[in-house]
């Protein structure tokens, strides 16, 4: 596969990648909610439980996160071809990589190394994905300030591959201020929205 296609692959894989990660930060804003609220964890547990049982939304969250690794990977070949060619920003492959870092660790710890509880909501008996994960926050500082570093990292990438992507793209000059104004209050936004989770349950949970 040459380089061109590969390129057009991963920027497409990207689009996927942000949906994702924009769907993923809207569920989990509603964490903040349900703590202001004192709804001990209703709207969270029962989304969670809506994205896992509605065929449409699971189809949807699934399809966004195999784009999201398809990203991974192909970023990934571009990332060592350019490594080995001399070429791009050393920057972006090493936030890239400490991402995929974080990546595998956020699945190993919210995916596979859990321990949930049930609760009943609506007559049903759902997992209580809330009380796990404001536990884990508001008790590990540690993993707390990791979060925030990483949601700050999630923020300048995101940018910065905005622009990279951008810039392969012919588009007029009236529009690319506009353009770049877009890019920065999505990344921005993104970057603050990931950043108060943790925030939010180690200081004022």
């Amino acid at each position: 596969m040459n380089k061109p296609i590969i390129s057009i692959i991963s920027s497409i894989a990207g689009i996927c990648t942000l949906l994702f990660i924009v769907l993923h930060l809207a569920v989990n804003l509603l964490l903040i909610l349900d703590a202001i609220a004192n709804t001990q964890g209703y709207y969270y547990n029962s989304m969670h439980y809506f994205m896992q049982h509605n065929s449409v939304a699971y189809t949807l969250e699934k399809t966004f996160a195999l784009g999201f690794v398809l990203h991974i990977l192909l970023a990934n070949i571009l990332a060592f071809n350019k490594i080995r060619n001399k070429q791009g920003s050393k920057d972006m492959i090493i936030m890239g990589f400490l991402l995929l870092i974080f990546t595998v660790l956020h699945v190993l710890q919210f995916k596979v190394k859990r321990t949930i509880e049930y609760v009943e909501l609506d007559g049903v008996l759902k997992p209580d994905i809330y009380q796990f994960i404001s536990h884990f926050f508001s008790s590990n500082w540690q993993y707390s300030l990791l979060y925030m570093f990483s949601g700050i990292l999630l923020g300048v990438h995101l940018q910065n591959g905005f622009v990279s992507m951008i810039k392969k793209i012919n588009i007029d000059k009236k529009y690319q201020k506009l353009i770049s104004i877009t890019i920065k209050i999505t990344s921005y936004s993104i970057m603050i929205g990931f950043l108060l989770i943790p925030l939010y349950f180690l200081f004022f949970s």
